[in-house]
């Protein structure tokens, strides 16, 4: 069945059960079917170093991973050429910060931003 599912609920009954009490109680058991679930991003960040993300393949694994176990459309090959435009796009001798987040429906967002130095004061 696609898109269906079963979930059963019930209760022992008892010699001192009640209709009301058991009905109650299989909505309490039923609630959590309809309570909305927090809409949220995934996320990976990484470092741009010479035009190209370190650890890209890790990225890509880790978001591909994460987009299967909470069910988020993702397609790795149309991340990976959005990647490479976002690393083209940089100076090469400029190391940058790069934000990926994966939203529920699929839509991919990367943002770049350069990373200063931290002081050594």
């Amino acid at each position: 069945h696609q898109g269906e599912a079963i979930y059963g609920v019930g209760g022992g009954i008892t010699w001192d059960s009640t209709w009301q009490s058991e009905y109650r109680e299989v909505h309490q058991k039923a609630a959590v079917l309809y309570r909305k679930q927090a809409r949220f991003q995934l996320i990976t960040t990484g470092r741009i170093s010479q035009k190209q993300l370190l650890f890209e393949d890790q990225h890509l694994e880790r978001l591909t991973k994460a987009s299967r176990y909470f069910a988020y459309p993702f397609d790795p090959e149309e991340l990976r050429q959005k990647i490479e435009e976002e690393c083209q796009a940089c100076d090469s001798h400029q190391d940058y910060r790069l934000r990926i987040s994966l939203s529920k429906s699929g839509e991919m967002k990367l943002s770049r931003q350069i990373l200063t130095p931290l002081s050594t004061s």
